[in-house]
């Protein structure tokens, strides 16, 4: 790799001593940009979560910049889901371009990306009327063992020639300290009573507009548990891990989606999305309907692995699979932390994991 600016490796030392500090998601990602602000140079910068089933977006976890109410009802209405055409989608760079991406209005500026089939003068005035940053953006998704967990995004909106190689050699320096950090703090790890206290499932029924028009005090519970993004003093009545979902089924007309977060207390949480064909005067105009379940992630005896488990050890798998601790579920099942820790980890033997979210994930998701 070409050598570091001085500016470079300072931010790249303060992101490992961040990164080894963390205590949680949204305060690693707030400290990450400030460190990265000196040497990147941006406008305005988001770190978002992200399901790595579903790839959609789960939780605003930083965002530094003063264009926050209008990112707030992009967010809100179809962020990356509908307004971008396929070369530019988040989803296809994670499938596709290895999680990093320099965009610009202009093509030869492009990195690690293949410019899409249409003229320079077309794709400029797309950019312009889609109002994308006159200074380009940078996109670099972060991974931890194969799992996307979450995106940094970066723009500048005052017209320069964009951001160049040697920021994203920086972050990929970077990215394999960030992604541990991040799939740490991001795991649903709850204490028991937060999770013993977990509400029913929840419902919501959306418009055809996407707008929550309908919902029991169970969703309603479940939406105070789940991380609001800091968006609700903008007009965001519901939780972008919510939105995500209504968002799917809104831009691609497929029948169900579904995407897995954590709420606020590290419990481990399934939001199932259906199409709804409406009862009422909207039917007449071929409206739709969206309803959604919220609920606590579970794990069955269906599972392949359950066959192979002492009584004990499905029983720590199911606790596991809740998103509970290891010290949580000594307490529980009243035996040692060290007793639990060897339960856990003949499931990482037999499952093939090696970290807690992976676990997590092959047990609830299974």
């Amino acid at each position: 790799m070409p050598r570091m600016s001085s500016t470079a490796r300072d931010a790249a030392r303060q992101v490992q001593v961040i990164a080894a500090d963390a205590s949680n998601g949204a305060a690693l990602a707030a400290r990450l940009l400030a460190a990265l602000e000196p040497a990147v140079g941006f406008d305005d910068a988001e770190v978002i979560a992200v399901d790595p089933d579903s790839l959609l977006f789960t939780r605003l976890l930083a965002y530094r910049g003063d264009r926050l109410p209008p990112f707030a009802f992009f967010l809100r209405d179809v962020y990356l889901v509908a307004r971008e055409p396929d070369w530019l989608s988040f989803p296809r760079l994670l499938r596709e371009g290895g999680g990093a991406a320099v965009f610009h209005e202009r093509f030869e500026l492009w990195l690690r990306a293949h410019p899409p089939a249409m003229s320079q003068s077309a794709f400029t005035a797309f950019w312009r009327a889609q109002q994308s940053p006159p200074g380009g953006g940078l996109r670099f998704g972060l991974a931890h063992r194969g799992n996307w967990v979450a995106v940094l995004q970066l723009a500048r909106w005052t017209p320069s020639p964009g951001f160049s190689a040697s920021h994203l050699d920086l972050l990929d320096r970077l990215a394999p300290t960030l992604g541990l950090a991040f799939a740490r703090t991001l795991a649903g790890t709850s204490d028991a009573s937060a999770s013993r206290d977990t509400p029913a499932a929840g419902h919501m029924t959306f418009s055809q507009d996407r707008r929550l028009v309908a919902i029991d005090s169970s969703g309603d519970a479940w939406l105070e548990r789940l991380p609001d993004d800091g968006l609700r003093r903008f007009g965001v009545d519901v939780p972008i891990a919510v939105q995500s979902v209504v968002n799917l089924l809104w831009t691609t007309g497929n029948p169900s989606a579904v995407s897995h977060v954590a709420d606020r207390f590290g419990v481990n949480v399934t939001i199932q999305g259906e199409r709804a064909r409406s009862v009422g005067p909207e039917s007449a105009a071929g409206g739709a309907l969206f309803s959604l379940s919220v609920t606590r992630t579970s794990w069955g005896g269906a599972h392949p692995v359950f066959r192979m488990l002492s009584s004990r050890q499905r029983d720590v798998a199911v606790a596991v699979a809740e998103g509970l601790g290891d010290a949580a579920i000594a307490a529980q099942m009243g035996v040692g932390a060290a007793t639990i820790h060897e339960h856990v980890q003949t499931l990482h033997r037999v499952l093939g994991t090696s970290t807690r979210p992976a676990l997590v994930a092959a047990l609830s998701r299974g």
